[in-house]
């Protein structure tokens, strides 16, 4: 650049002259001709350095917006949070108790296909079971030679005995089969609890904000639903369905100790599977369903008010943050990138030349101007807020206007 001003012009570094180690590279009209052109010098200097200055602001304004638009869409997400929130938690209340009926409702039919499946069951069993009866050995009862009891003991053991085996092989029948309409309704189930978990999710935004409301509503659900349908034979219902299989067999009771021979297995296996009610049964099946349901529910309910009340100390102190935003951070951040602004334009543009008055305005006058700034036939308003908070309303409508 200095050369082009002509303040510098390089020589060739090429001569025939042996004593060239003393000639200089360059002339210099300001080593030659002394202060002559000092003048463009220093324009050339002030030049460089409003282009240092001009960059530095340039950097300063950028950081100004960012951190103004930063604050913006803080504030913005905090008022989204505070007016959102109580709607999810309204819509996730509401939600839960309809999948609630629905799956009562659900249970509920099921009765009668559960019936069907035992009296099934029974039907197929039947046969097996009565053969298996007669030749069941019972250990730790004393015959006598006509394979009678010596006591009435013996004979409720004996009884007793055939009708755990009974019970065990009809137990084991009815879960496999009511295995495959438990699945049924498990189906149903999570494929009603996902439907409504997609519409909670499919009403909100990928916000930060609110990605710890969100996934504190599905460990709710997934913890209050979090109920074990595919019942083995060993789990707490299939115990409780043999419980109330034994409280529905009669008390057999002979006047004279019959003899334990194969005839009089298969009577009391015959005695036991007709006093089978397929009716009771289901409906004892159907109770445990509803009753860990409604356990799940009142589950929900519980920790759905606790999330309320989480929510609810979130949202005051989420409530003061956005109104410091908004009313403090806010408008010294915009008053800030309004002077770096105008520092930029000052030393870029200067300062516009006043024409005419035009008009007056809200807080000054305006008065007429040719060009500015590479702009033609533009005009000037002289503003004067009159305190700092008509300065901050200016700062963030020059931002928002920009």
């Amino acid at each position: 650049q200095l050369c082009d001003l002509g303040f510098l012009s390089f020589m060739s570094t090429e001569s025939n002259d042996n004593t060239s180690d003393t000639t200089p590279l360059f002339q210099s009209d300001m080593i030659d001709n002394g202060l002559t052109n000092f003048t463009l010098f220093l324009n050339y200097i002030l030049k460089h350095i409003d282009r240092l200055t001009i960059r530095a602001v340039s950097i300063l304004q950028r950081s100004h917006e960012l951190c103004l638009d930063l604050f913006n869409d803080s504030a913005f997400d905090m008022a989204r949070d505070i007016l959102i929130t109580p709607k999810r938690l309204s819509y996730a209340r509401e939600k839960e108790k309809n999948l609630y009926e629905s799956l009562v409702a659900l249970t509920n039919s099921k009765q009668n296909e559960i019936q069907k499946i035992i009296l099934q069951a029974v039907d197929e069993m039947h046969e097996v079971l009565t053969d298996e009866a007669c030749s069941l050995e019972i250990p730790g009862i004393e015959l006598t030679d006509q394979l009678t009891v010596k006591h009435a003991r013996d004979l409720k053991k004996c009884t007793s005995v055939i009708q755990e085996q009974i019970l065990v092989r009809l137990n084991e029948t009815i879960a496999n089969k009511l295995l495959d309409s438990i699945n049924v309704l498990h189906d149903n189930y999570v494929g009603t609890l996902t439907r409504c978990l997609f519409s909670l999710e499919s009403n909100k935004d990928d916000d930060e904000s609110e990605l710890s409301a969100s996934k504190a509503l599905q460990e709710i659900l997934h913890s209050a639903y979090e109920v074990n349908l595919s019942l083995p034979t060993n789990s707490n219902l299939f115990q409780i369905l043999i419980d109330r299989m034994k409280e529905l067999f009669r008390t057999f009771s002979w006047n004279n100790f019959p003899r334990i021979d194969p005839e009089f297995k298969r009577s009391v296996a015959l005695n036991i599977l007709n006093s089978l009610s397929e009716a009771k049964l289901a409906k004892s099946v159907c109770t445990q369903l509803n009753d860990r349901i409604r356990m799940s529910h009142d589950n929900f309910e519980t920790l759905l008010k606790q999330l309320e009340h989480r929510h609810s100390d979130r949202l005051k102190t989420t409530e003061d943050k956005q109104q410091r935003v908004r009313k403090e951070c806010t408008p010294k951040i915009a008053r800030l990138l309004l002077e770096s602004t105008s520092l930029k334009d000052l030393i870029q543009y200067g300062l516009p030349k006043q024409g005419r008055e035009i008009g007056r305005g809200q807080y000054g006058v305006v008065y007429e101007c040719k060009n500015w700034a590479n702009h033609q036939s533009c005009v000037i308003k002289s503003v004067v807020p009159p305190d700092d908070r008509h300065w901050n309303d200016l700062a963030l409508e020059f931002h928002y206007l920009r």
